[in-house]
Formats: C-alpha cells, structure tokens, sequence
C-alpha cells in the first residue's frame, strides 16, 4: 500500500512510538502501558490501522458535536491521523494525534453526577446518517454482553443483533431441541420447561451511542472542571437496554455511583441479556455461524464424586468422554466451576 511522504512532525511522532514500544516490549507483559505517547503538546495513540481507525472516526465525530455546545463535555480535538508500515513489527501501525488534555488531579470518581451528565449527552447525540451498530465507520460494537467485550459478528440491525442474542439465550424456542445442562459441584441446575428466560424484544429500541467500559480511567476532569470523555476504542452504537445494562451490571463503586445520577431504568431484557453473557462466555465458537449440531454432538458425560468431598465443593474426579465431534467447554466461572453441554434432545 501506498504511504504519501511523511512530514517532519510525523517523522517525530513514528520515531518516538517505536522508542516507546521497544522500551515497552523489553518489559513483562503484566508492566507494559498502553500504547500513547506525548510529543510537544500533542497526545499521541498508535496502534494497528484497522482498530485504530474506527477510533477516529468515532472521536472525530463526537468532537465536531461538541463545537458551540455549551452543555457538552470536552473531547480532544483530532488533530491527524496518518499510517506508516513498520518492518520492526511487519504491520501497518497507525498513528491518531489529538490534543493534549491539561487533567487537574481531582478524580473523576469525586464528581460522579458530572460523568452522568456527560453519558447522558451522550447518549443524546444524533446518529450520523450511515449509523449501523458498532463503531462509526463499520466496527465491530465492544460491549460486556459478547465474549470477551468483543461483538463477534457485524450486525447489519437491531432485528439481526436480536435473533443472535435469542439464539444463545436458553428460551423456550432453544429448549424445545436442545437442553443445557449446567453442572455445579453441590447440585444439577436443568434450565429447561417453565425455567426459561423470555426473549429478549429490541424492536421498539432505537440506537445510542454507549461507553461500553464507563471505568474512571475513561473520563478526565480539565483545569476548568469539566468532565472529558477519553478512549473512544469502546464508545459505540447500540440499543438502548445495552447502554442500560452496561451501568447495572458493573460492580465498580464508580460505575454503581455514576448510574444513580442516570435515568435508565433497568430494562426488561436485563436478565436474559446476563443469561446470554453467561453463556457466549463458555460456548466455544461465539459466531455461532453453524448449526448447534455441527459441532456439539451426543456427549458421554461420566461425572465422579468423592461423597466425603462433595459438601467442599470440590470434585474429586472428573471425566467426560465425547462421542464423535463433540466438545465441552470447561471455564472457571467466579468461585464456581461449571461445566456447559448442549446435548441433543
């Protein structure tokens, strides 16, 4: 591909991102710091093209939002966004430079009724004219519900993202062929007949832009006091009871804090949403692109305890033995392990 001449202050830029990620590399993964840099009164993110992009994209658009809105928050101003391939890395990094927010050291956390002012404006903001779920742009949406905070598909509608979070969902349409199993070490839970969840109903929702990881660390407070919004890696467009969800669900005390100030009410999808987060969790291929039956066949499940162990919670043996293609998933799932089987019925 193509790369125009860099200027000088790009040249700059590339130069001191790859000091920053070689210095960064030489580290233990669990001590390496975010991709950004600072050059002159810049700030600087780098990271692959694609990913990066949507991010810009997104931070553009809110910016060119907030112009002339006395009641919005601040966003930095997008100053460039440029790539260059790097042979160190073999890939084409991008580089999104953007204006450097002077942070006053009060935390976020003290003005929790400003972020959800914030969220709500937010939450407000027009859609652009080509507005599809995910980033701006044509990103995948980021959000708690799918595995690992990443939507494993592109969803062309809310009517598309709504089969594919029914499909998971252990409703009475999926129990009707199939029976989820769920195995803890004191007893056998069988989601199945009356113990189903309802459907869950997105057709009367219309898209908003969501902070999909609302963290502290994704809101800055400026010297005049207003609240910034920062990371747009997570901002993106999804129903309303996703950006609902999104304030119930988290345990943080600044999220819990935060939401007290928002009027979302908790919505009806609310639990068959977390059933399904539950589940995308430990199912093994999260696109669910084949039928159930092309890769989850009859298993032989022989299932061993230790009686004097069993009041501990704890399994002595453990076995399961598959029958032609099949597989289990075996996850840790907080303080109790679970194992998920879909089993033909």
């Amino acid at each position: 591909m193509y790369s125009p001449p860099l200027s000088p202050f790009q040249l700059q830029v590339v130069e001191r991102c790859e000091e920053h990620e070689k210095n960064e590399y030489s580290k233990p993964i669990s001590r390496r710091s975010t991709r950004f840099v600072v050059v002159g009164q810049c700030f600087i993110k780098y990271d692959t093209h694609i990913p990066l992009y949507y991010q810009y994209l997104t931070q553009k658009y809110v910016y060119d939002k907030t112009v002339g809105d006395a009641n919005a928050p601040r966003v930095a101003k997008v100053y460039d966004y440029f790539t260059q391939f790097s042979p160190r890395m073999g890939v084409r990094m991008a580089y999104l430079v953007m204006e450097h927010i002077d942070a006053d050291p009060t935390p976020p956390s003290t003005a929790p009724e400003k972020v959800a002012e914030a969220l709500q404006w937010l939450h407000r903001l027009p859609l652009p004219v080509d507005a599809a779920i995910g980033s701006i742009g044509g990103g995948v949406a980021h959000h708690r519900v799918f595995h690992d905070d990443v939507a494993p598909l592109h969803f062309s509608s809310i009517e598309a993202l709504q089969r594919y979070i029914n499909k998971v969902c252990p409703s009475s349409a999926v129990i009707n062929r199939w029976q989820l199993i769920v195995v803890w070490y004191k007893s056998f839970h069988w989601l199945s007949g009356g113990r189903t969840e309802k459907e869950i109903d997105l057709s009367n929702e219309r898209l908003v832009f969501t902070q999909s990881n609302p963290h502290e660390m994704n809101f800055l407070i400026d010297k005049d006091g207003k609240i910034c919004l920062v990371d747009f890696d997570t901002v993106v467009l999804l129903p309303e009871s996703f950006a609902s969800y999104t304030m119930h669900i988290n345990t943080d005390p600044f999220v819990q804090e935060v939401a007290k100030f928002l009027d979302w009410p908790r919505s009806p999808n609310y639990r068959s949403m977390s059933v399904a987060r539950s589940l995308l969790v430990m199912i093994a291929d999260p696109t669910l692109g084949a039928p159930i039956s092309a890769y989850y066949k009859i298993l032989t499940h022989i299932l061993m305890y230790d009686g004097d162990r069993l009041g501990q919670g704890r399994p002595a043996r453990l076995q399961a033995q598959e029958n032609g293609a099949g597989r289990h998933d075996l996850r840790r799932c907080g303080p109790t392990l679970c194992i998920i089987y879909w089993i033909p019925t």
